[in-house]
């Protein structure tokens, strides 16, 4: 792995499989065969099996995550929904510590009613606390648990 340099603002993003599938989807839709992607390997020097090696170690990484999820934070978050709002919430924790569903669901890209079917699971399992919005009564305010944070703390910390 190259060392980035001093200045160099790349940043680490972990991509789910359904991040990684919906990126496959993209560019097949834009005619990216995996025919164009030999022939870039080639011209960069580089083999196709060099690009399936390559593949199968991101896709070992990613089963590793997820299994490793598991074990951190339960049985409930081999669901992607659960997990999805916990790292939506834990992300975006320094910016809006307090988060209304709507804008949860909006940063999870989940459909506000799977946001709210998961609401109460999470509550109830401890890793979220619920407020009510005192000029508001339709509005409630999410925000990760003690628990939560130990536990994604833990599923983050690296080397794993």
């Amino acid at each position: 792995m190259v060392q980035p340099k001093k200045n160099d603002r790349r940043r680490l993003v972990w991509l789910s499989e359904d991040d990684l599938s919906a990126a496959a989807r993209l560019l097949a839709a834009v005619g990216n065969s995996s025919a164009e992607a030999d022939n870039r390997a080639e011209d960069k020097g580089t083999s196709a099996k060099t690009y399936r090696r390559q593949a199968l170690k991101r896709a070992s990484l990613s089963l590793y995550l997820r299994q490793r999820r598991t074990q951190c934070l339960g049985r409930m978050f081999v669901n992607e929904p659960p997990f999805q709002m916990l790292l939506s919430l834990y992300v975006n924790e320094d910016r809006e510590p307090d988060m209304t569903i709507t804008r949860l669901a909006d940063l999870a890209w989940l459909s506000h009613s799977t946001t709210l079917r998961w609401v109460d699971e999470l509550i109830t399992g401890g890793w979220i606390s619920r407020a009510d919005v005192a000029e508001d009564g339709r509005k409630s305010r999410l925000r990760l648990t003690e628990k939560a944070c130990r536990a994604l703390d833990d599923l983050f910390a690296w080397p794993a």
